[in-house]
């Protein structure tokens, strides 16, 4: 899998990445066994870069990525993407305790397209900001 430098980060980021919205139902609906061997299979290929959002599933697609990242223990990109307004700031924390549940890692939170949205990714492993 090819990969490219992620900004200033000095990270490596896989040119593709595994989406984990609701198209196909498969992280939201799918069984878990499934799950586990799609997102398996992705990081085999050399995927590390992992898209979900918490509209996939209203947070369902957030949720089983959390469980299977906590089973495979990857080295990994997650990207994934929320709505708020002044007042759902407590959104942030639920986004990050369903995908990465007591992982000490670091979050940037970077201006979205559109007034009022949000990109948040999160790095693995990663102890301080680059």
């Amino acid at each position: 899998m090819q990969t490219r430098k992620l900004g200033r980060t000095g990270l490596d980021i896989s040119v593709l990445a595994f989406g984990c919205g609701a198209v196909g139902g498969l992280m939201t609906k799918g069984d878990p066994k499934d799950q586990e061997r799609a997102v398996a299979r992705a990081l085999d290929m050399g995927i590390n870069y992992l898209d979900t959002a918490s509209i996939y599933g209203n947070g369902t697609s957030e949720e089983n990525l959390g469980r299977i990242l906590k089973i495979l223990k990857p080295k990994a990109l997650i990207a994934t993407k929320f709505r708020f307004k002044d007042h759902e700031y407590s959104n942030i924390a639920a986004n990050l305790t369903a995908v990465a549940p007591g992982s000490g890692g670091v979050f940037e939170l970077t201006p979205g397209p559109a007034l009022g949205t949000a990109q948040l990714s999160f790095r693995a492993g990663v102890t301080r900001s680059a």
